[in-house]
């Protein structure tokens, strides 16, 4: 078993929670070029780190951790804004059936209340389009998604998509679809990998192992623009490359329309990034359809 955690300028995060060393098991810490101490803090508590010189992006330093792990059954990766311990995680990984290829335990936030992207059905076109322009309440799948988690009487619950801030996957499943996607920089690799696992096994969220997940704290200093520009880039990637060319557009359409609108209402200023959003988003889409995806770089965080 190994863990592997993506850290970048998280070293607020690290010293909030992780406050013991951990033993007994291969911690691999993957570190996106932090301007702190992330690094530092994270071979004070046992972890092999790997420092990389520029900002791979999520899923690419997952990879690189998970082949850092070396022969494994399973690898843990656990973002810095969620609390655990050598024993729970081993309990978690004890009781999961051979046929799971992935699982993620019941992640709640500081009050106790479980978090609404633990279980997902992969997006499609129309679902992002209400998304990005009427906002999540508009989304009453999701709702009736996450009632069926929540009311379940089986501890496992099977997912079509679930948390990548506290994914364990099986190690031969992992690199048998290829990990994570590298022309992805940050979100929706998770649920490009969860599309790829269900091929191999089943996904399940386990609601008898319960760990507080502290949303976004993990990279707290990255701007809500440049964390909205870089998920609008990724969902409409993902869709490129599983969606027609013509519901890709009418996503891609609503996605910038409802990025501009947040814009213009919150922050006004950052419009200024619309016209590269627009670029990578068409360039990365073409990229796609043609089937050779480019690995992605860093675009609007720094």
């Amino acid at each position: 078993m190994a863990v592997v955690t993506v850290t970048y300028n998280s070293s607020a995060a690290i010293r909030r929670w992780w406050t013991t060393p951990t033993t007994g098991l291969t911690w691999i810490v993957v570190d996106n070029n932090s301007s702190d101490d992330s690094a530092h803090l994270a071979r004070q508590l046992g972890a092999v780190v790997v420092e990389l010189q520029s900002n791979h992006g999520f899923g690419r330093a997952c990879n690189i951790g998970a082949a850092t792990a070396g022969q494994v059954d399973w690898v843990a990766f656990v973002n810095p804004d969620v609390i655990w311990t050598t024993a729970t995680l081993r309990a978690f990984l004890s009781h999961l059936p051979p046929g799971c290829a992935a699982a993620c335990p019941l992640l709640v936030d500081e009050d106790g209340v479980p978090q609404r992207d633990l279980a997902r059905e992969s997006p499609r076109a129309r679902q992002t389009l209400l998304l990005y322009l009427l906002g999540a309440a508009a989304d009453r799948r999701a709702d009736a998604v996450h009632r069926e988690l929540l009311h379940s009487m089986d501890p496992l619950v099977d997912v079509a998509v679930t948390s990548g801030a506290f994914l364990a996957v099986r190690t031969r499943d992992f690199y048998s679809c290829g990990g994570f996607p590298d022309w992805l920089f940050l979100n929706y690799e998770d649920i490009y990998l969860c599309d790829q696992l269900r091929k191999l096994g089943k996904v399940v969220v386990d609601r008898s192992a319960s760990f507080t997940h502290a949303k976004l704290a993990s990279s707290s200093d990255v701007s809500t623009v440049a964390r909205s520009a870089e998920t609008a880039r990724a969902c409409s990637a993902y869709l490129a490359q599983k969606e027609s060319v013509a519901s890709w557009l009418v996503a891609a359409v609503g996605i910038l329309c409802g990025f501009t609108l947040r814009c213009t209402i919150r922050h006004p200023r950052a419009l200024r990034v619309l016209p590269s959003l627009v670029s990578v988003m068409m360039d990365e889409a073409r990229s796609l359809r043609r089937g050779a995806p480019a690995t992605a770089e860093a675009r609007f965080i720094t």
